[in-house]
């Protein structure tokens, strides 16, 4: 990631012709981490996952809270399109915390 004139954070997004600048309020679920960036934790996917999702993730992310680690892993392959969401979820709420940081 790298910064606007003013310090901001600022994400590329595609390759070549497709490419744009977004800023990290614009990210959507869509958006997954880039390589290098920092992955939210285990905690942080089900936070987003409490927060954001509905009733079901709401509950799923009880059960992945509370999983261990051979249930966490079948969570994962049961569910992995969930899990992606909100892990990406997750990861824009980490580059607006960072981009907060770096505005102070």
């Amino acid at each position: 990631m790298r910064n606007d004139s003013d310090g901001r954070p600022v994400v590329s997004l595609g390759q070549g012709d497709f490419s744009r600048d977004i800023m990290p309020s614009d990210l959507g679920a869509a958006v997954a981490p880039e390589p290098g960036s920092v992955e939210p934790t285990l905690l942080q996917v089900v936070d987003a996952m409490r927060r954001y999702g509905g009733g079901f993730v709401s509950h799923l992310a009880e059960a992945w809270a509370r999983a261990d680690l051979d249930n966490e892993r079948r969570l994962r392959q049961a569910f992995p399109e969930i899990w992606k969401r909100y892990r990406n979820m997750a990861h824009r709420d980490l580059v607006v915390q960072v981009g907060r940081k770096a505005v102070r």
